[in-house]
């Protein structure tokens, strides 16, 4: 089975950034684990300096922060790396901490994924969740996004959505 993480296609002026983040649960659990906020760069050197003292395994200081959404960066990560998050927090790999987390809701990873983005009226992008599940979303203001297209039966096409942490 392959790793699973969120991946945002944001499409603006035909030039394409890719943002790829760890979903907002598996976040989450390196936070409560930590002990740490994980927004500041110290955060997260401190952050791997715990993951290697638990798990004898090294991961780069911009890899983390890369998955945390503090650097843009379009390369995906290895399953290597999300199998070492996924020791840090107690699994043995990652196939078997995303079989433990699969019923998290879809909305909350869509609105944790785009928070902070800036978005212009009218842009469309498209996100990627789960296995094999995405929603194509346009940008209408004030925190309100049109489904444009969707994989999943949650989200009905031609619907407007507001999220409330955009």
């Amino acid at each position: 089975m392959s790793f699973y993480c969120i991946f945002a296609k944001k499409y603006e002026n035909s030039h394409k950034n890719i943002l790829m983040i760890l979903p907002s649960h598996i976040q989450e659990l390196l936070k409560r684990k930590s002990g740490l906020n994980l927004r500041s760069p110290s955060d997260v050197e401190i952050l791997c300096i715990d993951i290697e003292t638990q798990t004898n395994e090294h991961l780069a200081v911009n890899t983390l922060k890369r998955l945390l959404g503090l650097i843009n960066d379009e390369r995906a990560p290895r399953t290597s790396t999300l199998d070492i998050i996924s020791k840090y927090l107690g699994f043995d790999n990652w196939d078997i901490l995303q079989q433990s987390y699969d019923e998290h809701t879809d909305i909350q990873e869509i609105e944790h994924l785009i928070h902070g983005c800036r978005f212009y009226i009218g842009e469309i992008f498209q996100i990627k969740y789960r296995k094999n599940s995405h929603v194509t979303l346009k940008f209408k203001g004030n925190n309100i996004f049109t489904i444009l297209k969707s994989s999943d039966q949650q989200f009905t096409e031609g619907t407007d959505i507001k999220l409330l942490t955009v």
